[in-house]
């Protein structure tokens, strides 16, 4: 059995059983999965870390940072509350990993579907409210490197003037703003420990990522096609022009 082979069904071999998986079972089935990933990570087309969104700018809205939520589905905001990526602030960025980073990641959206883990930061005695969140998700780079990503929020009181001629007068409100994004390589157990989510939720993550670039290329290749008729009818009927 050649290297690629063996790959292919590795995480078929672990899966033909009857009983329940144990957690270094659903470890080594998701290094499986990364591994049998690797040589098409460069193939795919990824986001970079640049251009997910993150967090809600406006905290009257969502008033702790994070989306607001009603039986389990995201509220719909306003543009002035739409999640907003880290390059409207331009964070300094500590790690051996940049913004430019692209990878696969819990969602494109992060911010939107909850797919990160959080802790409030509170002032040195606990006061209340939250002067700000910490925020933490992962990502499998285009490299094939597993990484965690934090970034601190710092909750911001802005001072809006009144605007002439309109009803809208002075008033404050809570922003928040990313001034640091954390990314550093780390591992499967880690990230599962932090981010408080399992080894076959990231699993299935991948597989749904594969799932999605397929579906884009096939689509793809639809067009193509559809491009490749005209042209071969064009020059069909070109053949029938007098020399």
């Amino acid at each position: 059995m050649n290297e690629y082979d063996e790959r292919r069904t590795r995480g078929l071999r672990i899966l033909a059983r009857r009983n329940a998986l144990t957690e270094e079972e659903w470890f080594n089935l998701l290094e499986a999965r990364r591994a049998f990933l690797e040589p098409h990570l460069r193939d795919m087309t990824l986001k970079s870390l640049g251009e997910l969104k993150i967090v809600g700018d406006d905290l009257n809205k969502c008033p702790d940072g994070r989306p607001l939520r009603k039986g389990g589905m995201e509220e719909k905001f306003t543009r002035s509350g739409f999640p907003m990526n880290w390059v409207e602030w331009e964070p300094d960025v500590e790690g051996d990993f940049s913004l430019n980073t692209r990878g696969i990641f819990p969602d494109d959206e992060v911010y939107y579907h909850g797919h990160f883990h959080w802790e409030h930061i509170f002032g040195p005695n606990g006061e209340v409210p939250a002067k700000g969140l910490i925020t933490w998700f992962w990502g499998l780079t285009r490299n094939n490197q597993w990484i965690l990503v934090e970034y601190p929020i710092k909750y911001l009181m802005v001072t809006y003037p009144q605007v002439p001629g309109t009803l809208i007068k002075e008033h404050t409100e809570r922003r928040a703003r990313v001034e640091k994004v954390i990314v550093r390589e780390s591992t499967p157990s880690e990230i599962c420990q932090i981010c408080e989510v399992t080894p076959e939720w990231i699993w299935q993550r991948l597989g749904n990522v594969v799932r999605e670039w397929v579906e884009h290329r096939l689509k793809v290749l639809s067009d193509a096609e559809r491009l490749l008729k005209v042209i071969e009818q064009e020059e069909e009927m070109k053949c029938l022009l007098p020399r």
